[in-house]
């Protein structure tokens, strides 16, 4: 990465740096690095939409409707295309790259504090990141 690297490239390298240790069952790490930014996700109400297909319209689906309805939405999605922004919208609004960027900072700034055996992964840091969005 170059040394002028912006925010958000250095998001990405962050996120990066966890992705050797993969994907490890259970929910201890995700629990101890929400506890560590507050537990935020106890002030969510939320609808959480599981399956082989067509997720992404229902979650499209829902969302549209509860903005029609006046409802504020986030929305944490993957994979995305392009850019991990494609994640995480509220309101139908995609978070910006600096955004993003804050947003791994804080995750990753708690997951600091945590002890080996609790690093989280990749995919544990952006579910973080959504929930505190």
């Amino acid at each position: 990465m170059a040394l002028t690297a912006s925010p958000y490239e250095r998001a990405l390298a962050a996120i990066d740096a966890v992705s050797w240790r993969g994907i490890k069952p259970g929910l201890e790490r995700t629990e101890a690095l929400l506890a560590a930014l507050g537990n935020p996700q106890t002030a969510l109400r939320g609808v959480l939409v599981a399956g082989t297909n067509g997720k992404g319209s229902v979650c499209a689906l829902v969302d549209s409707v509860l903005r029609a309805a006046g409802v504020r939405t986030v929305l944490l999605t993957k994979p995305h295309l392009i850019s991990y922004c494609e994640r995480l919208a509220v309101d139908g609004e995609r978070v910006s790259e600096d955004g993003f960027a804050a947003l791994i900072g804080d995750v990753g700034a708690a997951a600091a504090t945590l002890p080996g055996d609790l690093q989280p992964t990749g995919f544990e840091m952006l579910t973080a990141a959504g929930v505190l969005f």
